[in-house]
């Protein structure tokens, strides 16, 4: 049944996109909503997507992973990471907004992809791997040089074992990475 509703997104992503195609000579594009001279297809397109995105997070899992939404040009625009998929991306899309930073974030979303992953700490890197691939624009956090902390054997001699946080290609053996640097 999950594989039926993905479809149903699917198939009403598409609609959308051929009716924004279709228009596209009389709109123009602010954030994630169509407005075209002739009134109110824009809402129509606009509920078409939102609609899509609803019924995709309401098959989200409730297990850890991590989530992408992407723009209008499939450009990732936010990362973010969940103990419960289902719950914190549905957060997103509640009546009230806290701020305007998240309100226009949502406002540009245009679809999501999710990835389940075992554990809370998995997501935790996985998240933090993808900001630093893709350097979305509205995760602006984690986009600096900091990384988690790894265990480094020296190949060397004498070999010395000390942490660090930058890997360098010497041959030498990485164990991690750790989420908390007090367990390495």
């Amino acid at each position: 049944s999950s594989i039926a509703s993905l479809a149903r997104v699917r198939s009403a992503t598409e609609s959308a996109l051929r009716f924004a195609r279709y228009n596209n000579r009389n709109a123009f594009l602010l954030g994630m909503h169509k407005y075209n001279r002739l009134g109110g297809k824009f809402l129509y397109f606009s509920n078409m997507i939102k609609e899509a995105l609803k019924r995709q997070v309401a098959s989200l899992p409730n297990e850890p992973g991590v989530y992408q939404y992407y723009n209008e040009t499939g450009e990732i625009i936010y990362v973010g990471k969940a103990k419960d998929l289902k719950k914190r991306v549905s957060s997103y899309f509640r009546k009230q907004v806290d701020s305007r930073k998240t309100r226009n974030l949502v406002n540009t979303i245009y679809s999501l992809k999710h990835i389940v992953v075992p554990t809370e700490s998995d997501a935790l890197i996985l998240e933090n791997t993808l900001i630093k691939e893709h350097q979305p624009k509205y995760n602006i956090l984690l986009r600096d040089d900091k990384t988690y902390p790894w265990i480094c054997i020296k190949k060397e001699r004498y070999p010395r074992v000390f942490a660090t946080r930058k890997i360098i290609q010497d041959g030498s053996e990485y164990f991690g990475p750790f989420t908390n640097a007090k367990t390495v």
